[in-house]
């Protein structure tokens, strides 16, 4: 479910609850890209849509490199094949980004 938008990009609608298409499966790892999201936690999730496909959904920017889990009053990147991406936003820094 989503808490919070920061910012958009899009003139999509962007509902409350967004099914998030990931690589990989629960038993298939991906070979690029974060970790499967768990069910439960918190996540700070950069999220791309195909305004030009009606029924494309949502899916993470970078196959994965948009992803975020919350931790420790911030967020570490799951993705350990983007090192040019921070390995950790703090929440005032998310907040910035998001103007």
């Amino acid at each position: 479910m989503v808490s919070k938008i920061l910012g958009s990009k899009t003139s999509a609608d962007v509902p409350s609850v967004i099914p998030v298409r990931q690589l990989g499966t629960k038993d298939i790892a991906s070979e690029k890209g974060a970790d499967l999201l768990v069910q439960g936690r918190r996540y700070l999730l950069f999220l791309s849509t195909d305004l030009s496909k009606p029924n494309s959904g949502w899916y993470i920017t970078g196959a994965g490199a948009g992803a975020y889990v919350s931790e420790d009053g911030g967020y570490a990147r799951l993705d350990s094949e983007s090192p040019a991406l921070p390995s950790r936003l703090s929440a005032e820094g998310v907040q910035d980004l998001a103007k």
